[in-house]
């Protein structure tokens, strides 16, 4: 232990410090898109959650709440996910992003379902660190 920290807690904090780069690009990225700004608040949503692990500071109501909006929003599109998986067709293949709206819808619900998963991570790594050890039980009227 370093500090008081397991080298669990240290790895998930330099996971959260890489997911941070990762979270600023999804958002840059969906400049181009049709309805950028819901995607941006999405992205930028789950930046702030992995901030505030790789600061030490997890807040687990913050990344749950994000985390089940990008669970309810994937689950609004989860058809289009699925039917691209079933059809066998190439959904995660090719960059290009024109002409195949499925493909598209299905790549959303991929990166929707990569915030949830990623808050999903922040959530159980907030309340680890929050949990306080179990002491020996203490006589009566000692603090």
């Amino acid at each position: 232990m370093a500090g008081g920290r397991s080298a669990f807690h240290i790895a998930i904090r330099g996971a959260h410090v890489a997911m941070v780069p990762v979270f600023a690009l999804c958002a840059a990225v969906q400049l181009n898109d049709p309805d950028p700004l819901r995607w941006i608040a999405m992205y930028l949503a789950a930046l702030i959650v992995a901030a505030l692990g790789a600061a030490a500071r997890p807040n687990p109501w913050l990344a749950g709440g994000v985390a089940l909006v990008a669970l309810a929003w994937a689950a609004t599109e989860a058809d289009s996910f699925v039917g691209c998986l079933g059809a066998g067709r190439a959904c995660f293949s090719s960059w290009d992003m024109h002409g195949d709206s499925i493909a598209e819808e299905a790549r959303e619900v991929g990166g929707l379902l990569i915030v949830a998963a990623w808050c999903g991570v922040a959530v159980a790594h907030a309340v680890a660190v929050r949990q306080k050890p179990r002491s020996a039980a203490r006589p009566i009227g000692e603090p």
